[in-house]
């Protein structure tokens, strides 16, 4: 009788061992498709501050066209068809002054030089006063701010040093922009041909 029940409890002691590890792999199996139990989640940020941003761009280049008879005075703020070429006066995209505009969000100082003056612009015998550069403060959006000494005048187009030409540029759209106006003297000395100047504007943060 002793035998008996020691097979009976060896035999229990087996059957509880298979369940066990039956339970134990039907668990892990589930775990496997329903993912780590016991796992947590948390959320983390992605913080940035931007305290200033100065930019800026020009928009269009003067293009005053072609003359036959080369003597003339033109302007970008003047009709020059009487003398063949293109009228420069209002609005028109293809020979208003250039426009600066504040694209940032700080308020600037905008300066500028030429690659030439008007001796190299021009050539021949020309002279410095015959390309000129002036602010139209009658272009100028809003009257905030660019009052730089001579910017409203008539004034030599300035060679390699920067010349200051506002000294306070807002960046509020409705007054963020400065038309930068150019003036030619062609006389019967200035050769023929295409005549270049590049323009470097440089825009600093008040």
């Amino acid at each position: 009788m002793a035998d008996m029940s020691n097979k009976s409890l060896a035999l229990l002691l087996v059957a509880a061992i298979v369940i066990s590890l039956g339970g134990t792999l039907v668990m892990l199996n589930q775990m496997a498709l329903t993912g780590i139990t016991g796992m947590a989640q948390d959320y983390g940020e992605v913080n940035l501050t931007i305290t200033s941003n100065a930019s800026c761009e020009v928009e269009d280049s003067v293009e005053f066209g072609t003359n036959v008879s080369i003597i003339a005075d033109i302007d970008t703020d003047s009709n020059n068809g009487a003398v063949g070429f293109n009228d420069c006066s209002g609005s028109s995209a293809l020979c208003r002054g250039l426009v600066i505009n504040n694209t940032g969000n700080v308020r600037l100082n905008i300066s500028y030089n030429s690659s030439v003056n008007g001796t190299g612009f021009l050539g021949g015998g020309s002279t410095v006063a015959q390309f000129r550069y002036m602010i139209d403060e009658t272009e100028e959006e809003g009257a905030d701010g660019c009052v730089a000494p001579g910017s409203a005048t008539w004034a030599n187009v300035p060679l390699a040093t920067d010349s200051l030409i506002c000294d306070d540029l807002n960046f509020s759209d409705d007054r963020d922009e400065i038309t930068v106006e150019f003036q030619v003297n062609i006389t019967p000395v200035t050769p023929t041909g295409l005549k270049t100047a590049i323009i470097n504007v440089s825009c600093q943060e008040i």
